[in-house]
């Protein structure tokens, strides 16, 4: 990978330079490109901003530097690659799968193609019962638990008793193959410090396909939370003996914990650095422009509008007190106090929320869009446009920023693009009233903040 700002992906130049023979300046051209492509992927503020129409004009543009023998030969290699995926069916290899798994239940041609249905009705009950345990922990099941309750569901009116019952021993003959082999996973791996029977092997294969996620107020565990939890149920499956061979086993495992959270301490130092030069950014030139605007716009407002805006302007405070208050107690029950740089990013991130309102914050900004005129609103969207100027050294600075403080791209990136529509437009429309005019009331909400959680 030749772009020093490309890390963690591989690129068009990695999969094609040898087989199409690309020049050096062609190299250099396509990695250009592919840095512009990923930059703008991910620090694109254009709202009409498409990922699908970036990446096709991304390889238009890629075309245009390949020469007519190159451009066959890449269209030779793609349509190889198409066929070859075409002869890779899925399905059929699934379909081949499940024939030979069921062979057992004699069904015909026709009445094993129902059954079929009738297995991907159960995957699809499978998956939505998942899913309802995701927001109601207590129905929490292993795969093969859900899987055999969602199938008796689907096939108690589809198969005779006799069936039924083969195709649960079917099942249970499938998930038995899986503890053994686990079992045995778990006794070779503990054979020359516990000396574990099988009986033991499989209470841990059990413990861990079943391991609790949450405390009981219904939160997340914590690994610490977990690794005490472990510790507990050893100590109750093993002899005193063998706890005490697996102590050090136990210690290691916590200092490996504690090890890769101050690894995670340390690379937080990068994106501290980003937070403070971001904090300065605003308080020097972006805050003054936005300030600036707001001071114009001040006589447009009445005294009831007004009134509003200083109401919300604390509710909107007291939320990312909370919001932050929330964070560093999840954070304190995660990584204790090994961790104190994601503290230090909490308290600079609030910091920046109370210089610069936003008002997603908001989960109820009250009846204050009631008090603005359909004129008014105009107006001020309006006048908004100009402070785009600002918006964009905001955005070119974020990009500096990023990149001088070793940002790459490449990789799994998430990217949140909140679409333009009315409500987009009076959130950042409220965010920007909620503004002081004056820059040094600003930075005094910002202090009175930092304040009220230090002390």
């Amino acid at each position: 990978m030749a772009h020093p700002k490309i890390t963690r992906t591989r690129t068009f130049v990695d999969d094609f330079e040898e087989t199409l023979s690309l020049s050096l300046n062609q190299v250099h051209h396509i990695d250009e490109l592919t840095y512009l492509y990923l930059k703008e992927n991910k620090f694109s503020i254009d709202p009409n901003y498409e990922e699908k129409k970036a990446r096709f004009r991304y390889f238009l543009s890629i075309a245009r530097t390949l020469d007519d023998a190159q451009k066959r030969k890449l269209k030779t290699i793609k349509q190889d690659q198409k066929e070859k995926q075409a002869s890779f069916n899925f399905e059929t290899i699934k379909s081949e799968r499940y024939l030979k798994k069921y062979k057992s239940l004699n069904l015909s041609e026709n009445r094993y193609q129902q059954f079929r249905i009738k297995l991907d009705e159960i995957e699809k009950l499978s998956g939505k019962m998942f899913d309802e345990s995701m927001t109601n922990h207590k129905l929490r099941k292993p795969y093969h638990q859900r899987f055999k309750e969602a199938a008796n569901n689907i096939l108690k009116d589809f198969f005779t008793l006799e069936e039924l019952k083969t195709f649960n021993e079917i099942e249970e003959k499938d998930y038995q193959f899986i503890v053994d082999t686990r079992t045995g996973v778990i006794l070779q791996g503990y054979a020359s410090t516990l000396d574990l029977n099988k009986k033991q092997a499989t209470q841990i294969f059990l413990y861990e396909e079943n391991e609790p996620i949450l405390n009981e107020k219904n939160k997340y565990l914590s690994e610490w939370e977990k690794l005490d939890l472990y510790k507990q149920f050893m100590k109750s499956l093993l002899s005193k003996e063998q706890f005490d061979r697996y102590q050090p086993i136990w210690n290691e495992r916590k200092s490996v914990l504690e090890e890769g959270i101050i690894s995670n301490n340390q690379s937080k130092k990068q994106e501290i650095t980003r937070l403070q030069n971001k904090k300065q950014f605003l308080l020097t030139q972006y805050l003054p422009a936005l300030c600036n605007w707001r001071s114009e716009i001040e006589t447009l407002l009445d005294k009831n509008l007004k009134r509003q805006l200083s109401v919300l302007k604390t509710v909107y405070q007291e939320k990312i007190i909370s919001i932050y208050t929330k964070h560093k107690k999840e954070a304190m029950r995660r990584y204790k106090d090994l961790f104190p740089n994601h503290f230090l990013q909490l308290e600079i991130e609030l910091q920046l929320k109370a210089l610069i309102p936003n008002a997603g914050y908001l989960e109820d900004t009250g009846d204050i869009f009631s008090y603005i005129s359909p004129e008014l609103r105009k107006v001020i969207l309006e006048s908004i446009e100009n402070t785009k100027n600002i918006r964009i050294a905001l955005n070119e600075f974020e990009i500096e920023n990023y990149e001088n403080t070793g940002g790459t791209y490449g990789g799994w990136t998430i990217v949140k693009r909140h679409p333009r529509n009315e409500r987009s437009e009076n959130l950042h429309m409220l965010s920007m009233l909620l503004l002081d005019s004056e820059p040094e009331n600003n930075i005094t909400a910002m202090n009175k903040v930092l304040h009220q959680v230090s002390g």
